[in-house]
């Protein structure tokens, strides 16, 4: 089972509880049993509301996440498509004639002493 079965498991025990208490309440109030119903059965009406209510507001932060994390898919797609159109720009600059004269310039460039004193 996993655990969210586990937790709607959980959560239909304890409704199923409350609503075996409240029958048992109501029977009660209507043979005469009891004067006035009991003040813990608003207890449990208030912690299934807060419930819902943590339910919504995870719902919504879901929903929130989830349109980050598109936005973040989209923008990776931007970056690896950019990645791959530079790839391809950089591989043509190497190739061929000028690709070879580009990479002995740059090589001379990088071996020649400085001219503005630095090492």
């Amino acid at each position: 089972m996993t655990g969210s079965e586990e937790n709607d498991a959980l959560r239909l025990d304890e409704l199923e509880r409350v609503n075996a208490e409240l029958a048992a309440e109501i029977r009660n109030l209507t043979l005469g049993r009891a004067a006035a119903p009991r003040t813990t059965a608003l207890g449990a009406g208030r912690r299934i509301q807060t419930l819902t209510e943590e339910r919504d507001a995870a719902v919504a932060e879901l929903e929130q996440q989830s349109s980050e994390l598109r936005g973040l898919r989209a923008e990776n797609e931007e970056l690896s498509h950019r990645a791959e159109r530079q790839i391809r720009e950089l591989d043509r600059l190497r190739a061929g004639p000028l690709g070879l004269l580009r990479r002995a310039k740059a090589g001379y460039l990088r071996r020649r002493p400085s001219r503005d004193g630095g090492a």
